[in-house]
């Protein structure tokens, strides 16, 4: 296995492990927002490495759209809480949509 690839699985390890624990958290907390933060930190770079990865599949392959549909997602997630102040609390509620 190359650099790469033991990488991209260091961070799929984190991402479960995160996002397992952020899921288990009383929300809206500090600790919830920064082992939410370190999920979302994980999944990106998951996402990332996953397209320079081709073993598998040789090109593009559906994992590849699950890690489009999972980037969309993640970011999706972590817009809500962000423009929360400016657009008000519905943006928790898609918050809520987009990490489910």
């Amino acid at each position: 296995m190359d650099t790469l690839t033991l990488f991209h699985t260091g961070c799929g390890m984190a991402a479960l492990l995160s996002g397992g624990t952020v899921v288990g958290m009383r929300k809206g907390t500090r600790r919830h927002r920064y082992v939410g933060w370190i999920y979302v930190a994980t999944m990106i770079l998951l996402c990332v490495t996953s397209f320079f990865i081709y073993e598998l599949f040789g090109g593009f392959g559906p994992f590849h759209v699950a890690a489009l549909i999972s980037l969309v997602s993640v970011i999706g997630g972590i817009l809500a809480p962000l423009l929360r102040t400016q657009i008000g609390e519905e943006c928790m509620k898609a918050h809520y949509r987009f990490m489910l």
